[in-house]
């Protein structure tokens, strides 16, 4: 089993297995959503 764990407020990401790159280009993807919006 997979797990994850995303804080965006404390900017940390925790991934096990295959979902490591995933959740590393979504939280690219929100950085750089929350950069533009602000």
């Amino acid at each position: 089993m997979h797990t994850a764990t995303v804080a965006l407020d404390g900017r940390r990401l925790v991934a096990d297995g295959d979902l490591d790159p995933i959740l590393e280009a979504v939280g690219r993807a929100k950085h750089v959503l929350i950069g533009e919006a602000s």
